[in-house]
C-alpha cells in the first residue's frame, strides 16, 4: 500500500518518541515506523503491575501525535500488551489507543499476526473498518512451523477483517539472525512460492540493494535481503497488482 524507504520497529518510549519528533519533515516522509506499545512495568516488590492499564496508556495518543503528527501513516503493534488486560471500563487497550490517536488526526494502522487472540483481532477489525486504511500483517518465525497451512491462515485472517490483498502490507520479521544461521535455510523457510499465491512482493526499496552491494557484506540481514529480494521481485513483478512485502531482519 505504501512506498517508504525504511520501516523501523520502535518501542513506544520517551527516547524513541523524542527521536521521531526531532526528525526533519522530509526524512519523516521516507519512514513508516512501527510503534510497539511496551508492556506494563512490573513492580517486583509488590509482585504486581507497576501501574494500571489506564495509566500506562493515557499519554500514548498525545505522544504519537507530538512525535509524528497528523497526515502521515504510522503502524501500531500491541504484541507486548498481554491478553486479558482491559481498561477500567472494560475497553480493549487497542480500541482505546486507536480511538485516542483517531481523535488527534493521527493516521494509525494496526499491526497484527496470526497468533493474536480473538479479542485482539476483534479490536483490530473495528479499527480497520472505522479508519479504512487497511492493516499490516507481521509474520514471524513461529508462523512458518506449519508452512503447509500458512497461506490458508493468511487468507482466513484477511477474510475475517474483510480486507483485500492490496489493503494489506506484509512484514517478514525474522528477528535476530546470528552467525550460526544459514541464509539458505531461512530462504527455504520463507518459501517464496507461498507468497506468489497471494500476489505480494518485496518492498521496492529492497530491489536496488543487490546493485549497491559489492564484495563481502558483514550483516547477515543484508545478505538475506540480497539473496531473497532480487529473484523473487523479478518473478512476481508481472503478477503484482499493488501490495508490497517488507523484510525486517
Amino acid at each position: 500500500m505504501f512506498n517508504f524507504q525504511y520501516v523501523p520497529i520502535l518501542k513506544g518510549r520517551s527516547g524513541e518518541y523524542g527521536a521521531l519528533e526531532m526528525l526533519p519533515s522530509d526524512l519523516k516522509g521516507l519512514l513508516l515506523p512501527i510503534i510497539e506499545i511496551p508492556p506494563i512495568p512490573w513492580n517486583h516488590s509488590t509482585k504486581m503491575p507497576g501501574k494500571t492499564v489506564d495509566k500506562h496508556l493515557q499519554k500514548v495518543g498525545a505522544n504519537i501525535e507530538r512525535a509524528w503528527g497528523p497526515n502521515r501513516p504510522i503502524l501500531l503493534d500491541f504484541t507486548w500488551i498481554e491478553n486479558g488486560q482491559r481498561m477500567a471500563d472494560g475497553t480493549h487497550p487497542a480500541t482505546y489507543v486507536f480511538a485516542a490517536v483517531r481523535a488527534r488526526g493521527v493516521q494509525a494502522l494496526p499491526v497484527t499476526g496470526l497468533l493474536r487472540d480473538h479479542e485482539y483481532q476483534e479490536a483490530y477489525r473495528d479499527a480497520i473498518h472505522r479508519d479504512g486504511r487497511g492493516f499490516c500483517l507481521r509474520l514471524q518465525k513461529e508462523d512458518f512451523d506449519d508452512v503447509d497451512n500458512l497461506d490458508t491462515e493468511v487468507a482466513r485472517l484477511l477474510s475475517y477483517f474483510g480486507s483485500r490483498e492490496r489493503e494489506v502490507d506484509l512484514i517478514l520479521d525474522l528477528r535476530f539472525i546470528d552467525g550460526r544461521t544459514q541464509i539458505e535455510d531461512v530462504v527455504a523457510m520463507i518459501d517464496a512460492q507461498l507468497f506468489l499465491q497471494i500476489s505480494w512482493e518485496f518492498h521496492p526499496s529492497q530491489q536496488p540493494l543487490s546493485q549497491e552491494l559489492s564484495g563481502h557484506c558483514g550483516r547477515r540481514s543484508c545478505r538475506l535481503a540480497v539473496y531473497v529480494a532480487a529473484p523473487v521481485s523479478a518473478t512476481t513483478r508481472s503478477r503484482i497488482r499493488s501490495p508490497q512485502k517488507w523484510i525486517h531482519a
